[in-house]
């Protein structure tokens, strides 16, 4: 039942820097958090993991092309300049922004992920898609339950802080930095230079760590407490960047080039079985029910050769008409057989013929519609479609000249029906019936 009506997908986000997972599924609202935990146990998640925040460098730049396939074709030309180590040794993404032509740059070094990637195999996990903590802490951000936009958010980790600027759903700017400085203030300095790159007003400061009291004091600002997912203050802070990890499925992923993940057919296995399994029961349905109907039509066959030859020859006049009548009845038995698709004149057809006539006409109205139909008890009965048109000419004797069209020997009107004319309050109407060039038996 499963293969038909697939269940919603479990994701699970890891944090790359202290290994703890969250799994969520979609819900009819939102999202709905299964587990938190430093094990992983759904084995048909999607698993995604998230770079350390110093691993990644995050860019804002302004590019002309708005798709992200256009972008990531157009990236490395551009964003080159911009990084301190050699483009073929990079791994690049990237998100348009919500505002003007500003797009969102990921960069990270190939050996960084290869680092990343050899470190969980250790643990027994290999992740389907790897993206970074200062996206994972954006997406984290859409979820909360009050935010302004834009919105400045600080992570406390274990041994980074990480700072970043989201404007309407989209990360803007990151920085990290060490836990043993002076957290409230590097934060301040970071807003400070946040607002002023990118001309963005940050009225709070939005807090997932225990350096409330710092952090205000420092900047001057209201700091917040956010809520996510029902989840407790201590939850969200201890599994921020991996729940943000695994509401990342659409995000960035740096799973490019030579690490590619290698068993993307897994999760289609089943649903191509499936697929498969089913057209074979279709056409093997189909295959057994024309044998049988070509079984029955033999031995219907087999059986009237077997009474004309069974059957010995009549002596008499009487005797003729008697194994008539017995040949007649037999093949009255058989259902008659009629034209199931006729072959008449469409509507784009006949509309095509009447615009190209001369003089032209306003058609105001027009009926199209099939008033006779063979049938099971009427088989013998012949395709007809009347047609009603409604016009307006621009003065009678294009009227006149119109109706002439009419009545001439054309492909779409039936000459042997009554063709009707009728005129009144500056319109015209008249009505005929389409040739039928049906084949019958």
């Amino acid at each position: 039942m499963s293969a038909f009506f697939p269940k919603r997908p479990v994701y699970v986000g890891i944090d790359g820097t202290t290994l703890s997972s969250v799994q969520i599924r979609a819900a009819r609202k939102g999202w709905e958090v299964l587990s938190l935990s430093d094990r992983i146990v759904s084995r048909d998640a999607v698993l995604i993991s998230a770079l350390p925040p110093r691993e990644v460098l995050v860019r804002h730049t302004k590019m002309q092309v708005k798709k992200r396939k256009e972008l990531l074709a157009a990236l490395s030309f551009q964003i080159e300049p911009l990084l301190p180590y050699p483009i073929e040794n990079a791994i690049l993404q990237a998100e348009p922004a919500a505002r003007g032509n500003h797009v969102t740059v990921f960069a990270t070094r190939i050996d960084m992920v290869e680092r990343h990637l050899e470190t969980l195999r250790e643990e027994g996990i290999e992740p389907e898609r790897v993206t970074c903590t200062p996206y994972a802490l954006a997406a984290l951000s859409k979820t909360f339950e009050f935010a302004d936009s834009p919105l400045f958010l600080v992570h406390e980790g274990r041994e980074l802080v990480t700072c970043i600027l989201v404007d309407r759903g989209n990360l803007i700017a990151a920085r990290a930095f060490d836990r043993s400085e002076e957290i409230g203030l590097e934060v301040h300095k970071t807003a400070l230079s946040f607002a002023a790159a990118h001309r963005l007003p940050i009225e709070a400061v939005y807090l997932i760590g225990k350096g409330r009291e710092a952090i205000g004091k420092a900047t001057n600002k209201e700091v917040r407490t956010p809520r996510a997912l029902g989840l407790r203050i201590d939850e969200l802070e201890e599994h921020a960047v991996a729940l943000g990890a695994a509401l990342s499925a659409t995000g960035p992923d740096f799973r490019q080039k030579t690490l590619v993940y290698p068993y993307q057919w897994r999760r289609i296995k089943k649903p191509l079985t499936t697929f498969f399994l089913c057209t074979a029961l279709l056409i093997g349905s189909c295959y057994g029910w024309s044998k049988v109907s070509f079984e029955m039509q033999q031995k219907k066959i087999a059986a009237l050769f077997t009474y004309l030859s069974e059957t010995p020859p009549p002596t008499s006049a009487q005797g003729y008409l008697q194994k008539l009548n017995g040949i007649e009845q037999t093949i009255r038995a058989e259902p008659e057989l009629y034209p199931l698709v006729p072959n008449l004149p469409t509507v784009h057809e006949l509309l095509g013929w009447l615009t190209a006539l001369e003089p032209k006409i306003e058609i105001t109205s027009l009926n199209y519609k099939m008033v006779k139909r063979p049938d099971l008890s009427h088989p013998k009965q012949h395709y007809q479609v009347k047609v009603d048109v409604e016009f307006t000419a621009k003065s009678p004797a294009e009227a006149t000249a119109f109706h002439e069209e009419l009545l001439a020997p054309n492909p779409i009107i039936n000459a042997s029906q009554e063709i009707s004319w009728q005129t009144g309050k500056g319109k015209y109407r008249t009505s005929f019936f389409l040739k039928d060039k049906t084949r019958y038996w």
